[in-house]
């Protein structure tokens, strides 16, 4: 310890000292003593630099203070916007980045706005979005399908036919299956229930994805769906009672005592995607891999592919980019939604894929036409309350870009790319105010008058000698 330090402490510790033997002449059983010995202390005082300073603490803004979320909203305009200066209070896994759909679709102008996570909508899953048109739900004409938005991974229909909130018959859950054994971010889960071992999943990687992880276009992907590596993935459907949990037994006995009455029964594949979802980690998990394969390969080897019926709407609709190209991205989400839930529910868009391509005088025509064109192109209780409905939605959310790049929107990269450039201006802007406001704080910290050691040294010399 240095010489200074050690004066330092020695008049710190004889202050201390000195002040703790202290007692008030009123307090009973005071009595006076001779005059305190200073001695070291003066010793401590003389000896030290006067400039020798105590530092002060930082300056910080009091009146910033972190948010706690309110709800959840749908409305761009409504959620409530994270200030630059309010950003620094919260962890970057805390807020994200939206667009503003409306003005997105009008000019193709990126509106960004930072918010809470916790706040922005849940109902992002765009070929899941309509899960109105499930048989277990009656939704009423006021009602706010977008706050209540649940994606329920075993609802199955009352003929036990289609399973899932995509309703898949038996073919869709093998290929859905498959799906997952080719993908390094899912095979894990799937593996059990297969008759396949791991390298024999990495060699079908290999084939639908790229090498910097990337899935291969949809063009590419069909082609291999007869190959041998695709054909050789099986399934052990006799498997599922050692590995489903105790609830989704007792689930699929109720669901058999039900269909028992009309002389049906479950099917192995079908108890084979019930056991499926006990093996994700998670639920959302699970919807987001039922989500991926919905957007990226359900269409595979299918007439009107989600991405050209939308192509077409976006030049009926004349919707292109700065460089005059096509984007689909510039269609509202509840169309895209819907033109995804006819081909999932009809099996092919051939229909849709001529309407779009008919409709272009409509269109430009009545702004109103669009919501009654994709309104016939669902199936089921949505079409009568589900596109006013999620047509109130008017943000897109980071998972929504996400899902137009699986979808190979025409745009879609273009988008993304706008996106990611626009939060990083933002970003980069955060960065600055921090470094600022660190610059800041220092110099303020060198302009404020602080006491030396000496000088409170001295003050407490003078506190001592009064008593």
């Amino acid at each position: 310890m240095s010489k200074q330090k050690t004066l330092v402490k020695t008049g710190l510790m004889a202050g201390a000292v000195i002040l703790s033997g202290y007692k008030d002449p009123r307090a009973v059983g005071y009595e006076k003593t001779t005059d305190l010995d200073t001695t070291k202390l003066e010793t401590s005082i003389k000896e030290l630099p006067s400039n020798q300073i105590i530092s002060a603490p930082q300056i910080t803004d009091k009146n910033l203070t972190k948010r706690e979320p309110q709800k959840i909203y749908h409305r761009f305009e409504e959620i409530p916007e994270i200030t630059d200066n309010e950003a620094l209070l919260y962890k970057k896994d805390e807020y994200t980045y939206i667009i503003n759909q409306e003005q997105y679709q009008k000019d193709g102008t990126i509106e960004l706005k930072r918010v809470l996570k916790q706040e922005t909508t849940k109902a992002n899953t765009l070929s899941l979005m309509y899960r109105s048109e499930c048989h277990t739900y009656n939704p009423t004409p006021n009602e706010d399908q977008l706050v209540r938005y649940i994606v329920d991974a075993k609802l199955i229909s009352s003929t036990g036919k289609y399973k899932g909130p995509s309703q898949m018959d038996d073919g869709a859950i093998t290929n859905f299956i498959k799906f997952l054994s080719a993908s390094p971010k899912y095979r894990d889960y799937v593996l059990p229930i297969l008759k396949n071992t791991p390298s024999d999943l990495q060699e079908l990687e290999k084939k639908f994805y790229n090498n910097d992880g990337s899935i291969r276009s949809m063009e590419v992907r069909e082609m291999l769906l007869s190959s041998k590596a695709y054909q050789n993935i099986q399934i052990n459907t006799g498997i599922w009672p050692k590995l489903a949990s105790k609830e989704t037994k007792n689930y699929i006995a109720k669901k058999e005592q039900e269909l028992s009455k009309r002389k049906q029964k479950l099917t192995s594949t079908t108890k084979t995607y019930f056991c499926l979802t006990d093996l994700f980690p998670d639920n959302d998990t699970f919807i987001k891999a039922l989500e991926e394969y919905n957007l990226s390969s359900f269409a595979l080897n299918r007439q009107g592919k989600p991405k050209h019926i939308l192509a077409a709407l976006a030049l009926s609709l004349n919707y292109k980019d700065e460089t005059g190209n096509l984007d689909a991205t510039r269609i509202p989400p509840y169309a895209i939604s819907a033109t995804l839930s006819h081909v999932n529910w009809q099996g092919n868009g051939r229909l849709a894929l001529k309407q779009a391509q008919t409709s272009r005088t409509n269109l430009k025509q009545n702004p109103n036409h669009l919501k009654k064109l994709v309104s016939s192109w669902i199936t089921g209780k949505g079409n009568r309350y589900g596109v006013d409905e999620i047509s109130q939605l008017n943000m897109i959310t980071p998972e929504i870009v996400e899902q137009y790049l699986f979808m190979e929107l025409p745009g879609a990269k273009n988008f993304a790319q706008k996106y990611q450039e626009a939060i990083k201006q933002k970003e980069d802007n955060l960065t600055k105010l921090q470094e600022l406001q660190k610059a800041k704080v220092v110099a303020e910290n060198k302009n404020i008058s602080k006491p030396s050691i000496k000088t409170l040294l001295l003050e407490l010399k003078d506190f001592i000698q009064t008593r």
